[in-house]
């Protein structure tokens, strides 16, 4: 398995889901680089085949709780012969959607860097939606690099995105964008 835009550091349950949502399988932890990519063999003693329309599921954390269960990326439906897949960012939780603090950090979606510009929260409505708030960077003084900046938006907020300069599992990317 290959993926980018973990918390860096973070360590994820993955499981085999059938396509009623139950668990097949767990396979061994997969574990993000301080960059925030895994790349990773994923073991499991299961020898049964594996049924059409199952999932292969990253969950937030490797830890018990509500959060720690939430899905934050799958596999379309698994089809007979195909052996390669996509993964795809999802946002479920028990309470709904939460759209966090975004950052403007050093780097790429892909190779997480250290934050340069810190934006102050944003509320999303009841639809989930950010709408008619702006933020103002300043202090800037050059202008945005060719590359090297990314957006973040976080699953929290700056309150709770860090423990003693450690990534929580509210640090979760809920969106990505280079810029």
């Amino acid at each position: 398995m290959n993926a980018f835009g973990l918390t860096p550091g973070s360590s994820h349950v993955v499981e085999l889901q059938s396509p009623q949502g139950a668990t097949i399988t767990q396979f061994s932890p997969l574990t993000a680089n301080g960059a925030g990519q895994a790349q990773a063999t994923l073991d499991s003693t299961d020898t049964a085949s594996v049924p059409d329309g199952s999932r292969l599921v990253i969950l937030l954390d490797g830890q018990n709780g509500a959060i720690a269960s939430e899905p934050v990326a799958q596999t379309p439906p698994i089809a007979a012969g195909q052996m390669s897949y996509q993964l795809q960012p999802v946002e479920v939780g028990p309470t709904g959607t939460s759209y966090g603090t975004p950052h403007i950090h050093l780097g790429s979606c892909s190779t997480q860097g250290p934050v340069q510009y810190m934006l102050m929260d944003f509320t999303a409505n009841s639809q989930g939606q950010i709408t008619h708030e702006v933020r103002t960077v300043t202090g800037v003084t050059t202008p945005v690099p060719a590359t090297g900046w990314y957006l973040n938006l976080h699953q929290g907020d700056m309150n709770n995105i860090l423990a003693n300069g450690q990534p929580t599992l509210n640090f979760r990317p809920l969106l990505c964008a280079n810029l």
